[in-house]
């Protein structure tokens, strides 16, 4: 028999996206027809008297499915994958936690043991769940007051305001840039000094960025190409500073040695190779590491004027199947490669508008794939504009690839978190 849950999910410890992401992803498995809510920051709610350290923010979402588990063995499930994700069994009961995972309403049944409370006793005060289950199921009724939870969030915010300090979406996940060098189109010299240059990768994740890809040689068009010993000390330094970094840290080289150096010594998850021809050797490596690896289709880097690809779905899926064979035959899962279709790199700018406009055709096998166009001026077909002035194009875009790429590689996330939570926000209301 199927029963109606509701299922709410918080963290704010460490790689707060992620913890969800991955808890949404086991859920699938045994609760079916998943709807979620945006995911909000709110403020941890604490008791009196409680230690600084537990003063942390908290990424809240709320999910709706079906179920066939009973309510004990539904908790049973669920603790087990808070256990998975680092929480441990003894838990501060309002501590910090990498994932807190609540059945808020389980059809219209009340349970009252020592294990498990139904309806969730937070639904009589708690202001944001209100606002979660309103958003996405408006004539949701509260049954502790028979009041439906969007009456009750709009009666708070007139007097208190919304709960969420920010909104977020899991899916698709953005990657951040951070370019270390004086010369890059866009954000060039900005991040060249390594104490700006972390400050600007914790203001991404921050900002809702779950991947920082770091790159210390500009790809520009005309740009001069930097030797392997001057990119690795642009790189040294700053690696140093992000040995507890809470996201994934991806490396933007196309350097075997710089790769290797990185990988022996820095917390390096992801390899981003705008070539795609780094040698086998050194791919093998990060894959016994654990890496992903993200290869881009290009025809020269930096890319040369007027050097295009002739059939654009022919070259791309011929290159696309090669790179699927060849990096499993390197030791990759395909679940750990993506692939870049290289927006900007041998292509003209009316290739790229049917190449967004089709880019479901760039999955192959279990492969994710990566959209960078942010700001480039492929985009001036639009608008002539300098390309920090290219954000809403690089915005609209984004919405349109929306359910349709895994990653978009970005500058600005924050705005991109704004534009896809409000979307998300519209597409899920009930």
């Amino acid at each position: 028999m199927r029963h109606s849950v509701y299922i709410a999910f918080g963290s704010n410890v460490g790689d707060r996206l992620h913890y969800l992401r991955e808890s949404l992803e086991n859920i699938k498995s045994f609760v079916k027809d998943v709807s979620t809510s945006v995911v909000i920051e709110t403020e941890a709610i604490l008791p009196e008297n409680a230690p600084e350290a537990w003063d942390k923010p908290y990424l809240n979402m709320v999910a709706h499915g079906d179920t066939d588990l009973e309510p004990e063995a539904l908790l049973n499930r669920l603790q087990a994958i808070e256990q998975a994700l680092g929480r441990e069994r003894e838990h501060p009961f309002w501590g910090p936690r990498t994932i807190d995972l609540d059945i808020l309403l389980y059809d219209d049944l009340r349970v009252s043991t020592e294990r498990l409370t139904l309806p969730h006793i937070g639904l009589k005060d708690r202001e944001f769940l209100w606002h979660l289950l309103g958003s996405i199921r408006s004539d949701l009724k509260d049954p502790f007051t028979s009041q439906t939870f969007a009456s009750k969030a709009w009666g708070c915010q007139q007097g208190s305001g919304v709960p969420a300090k920010r909104s977020f979406v899991l899916y698709p996940q953005l990657m951040g840039i951070v370019n270390l060098t004086p010369d890059s189109f866009s954000d060039g010299g900005l991040w060249l000094d390594h104490e700006r240059g972390v400050w600007h990768c914790c203001q991404l994740v921050k900002d809702g960025a779950s991947v920082v890809d770091l790159g210390a040689q500009s790809t520009r068009p005309g740009a001069s190409v930097l030797r392997e010993e001057a990119e690795w000390k642009r790189l040294e330094t700053f690696l140093g500073c992000l040995q507890s970094f809470p996201v994934p840290i991806s490396l933007d080289t196309y350097y075997p040695n710089v790769v290797k150096k990185a990988l022996e010594r820095y917390p390096i998850a992801w390899i981003n190779d705008v070539t795609g021809r780094l040698d086998g050797d050194i791919l093998r490596e990060a894959a016994q590491a654990g890496c992903k690896i993200c290869v881009m289709h290009s025809l020269s880097v930096p890319p040369v004027h007027n050097e295009v690809v002739e059939d654009l779905w022919q070259t791309l899926e011929v290159w696309g199947r090669q790179q699927l064979d060849r990096l499993t035959h390197l030791g990759f899962a395909e679940e750990n490669i993506v692939l870049d279709p290289g927006i900007g790199f041998g292509k003209t700018s009316f290739q790229i508008g049917i190449l967004l406009r089709t880019i479901e055709r760039m999955h192959f096998g279990k492969c994710s794939v990566l959209v960078g166009h942010s700001r480039k001026s492929f985009l001036n077909n639009l608008e002539p504009k300098p390309a920090v002035e290219r954000d809403k194009e690089t915005l609209a875009i984004s919405q349109y690839l929306n359910h349709k790429v895994e990653y978009l590689r970005v500058h600005n996330v924050r705005d991109h978190q704004r534009v896809l939570s409000a979307q998300h926000w519209i597409e899920n209301a009930y």
